[in-house]
């Protein structure tokens, strides 16, 4: 193997990096992302929603999809302190935020050892009475597709996709 192919296969295999290890496969790659880290202390999620969207306008998405976009990190990342870390402000959530020409990918990985079950991590009627699963609900309304995956060894993986 010469040094071209060993930098393109760890060029590929770094495109991938928060998936590697679920059941979440993309054929597709861009290099309009970008790659972030936060801990998990609520004091930093205004900064977060309002870098999410920025970073939307920026790249041209319109106004009210980039509020909807900076909605549904929120409840990601709010579900992630919640129920992967247990409110602590400790813990760290990865996430990549893929351009493409017809929609945005927004990837969220923790390393919470707290494993969530997938029959829990259902979005709820809203005509069912519940103290949570609201965030959820959002989610699914607010989304074009979302995928959620657990693993005690793994920690958590989160993928949300909108059309822009």
């Amino acid at each position: 193997m010469n040094s071209m192919e060993i930098q393109n296969q760890n060029e590929h295999s770094s495109n991938h990096v928060l998936i590697q290890g679920f059941d979440y496969t993309t054929n597709k790659n861009t290099d309009q992302k970008i790659r972030i880290q936060i801990t998990s202390d609520p004091k930093f999620l205004k900064a977060f929603r309002n870098f999410i969207y920025e970073i939307s306008i920026a790249y041209g998405i319109k106004p009210n999809l980039s509020f909807d976009l900076k909605l549904l990190c929120t409840e990601v990342v709010n579900n992630i302190i919640k129920h992967s870390y247990k409110n602590s402000p400790k813990g760290w959530i990865f996430i990549e935020y893929l351009f493409y020409t017809t929609y945005v990918e927004i990837r969220f990985r923790d390393y919470s050892r707290f494993s969530i079950k997938k029959k829990d991590f259902i979005a709820k009627d809203l005509t069912e009475f519940r103290e949570s699963g609201l965030g959820l609900y959002l989610i699914s309304k607010l989304s074009d597709y979302y995928y959620f995956d657990s693993n005690e060894d793994l920690g958590n993986l989160f993928v949300i996709k909108k059309r822009i």
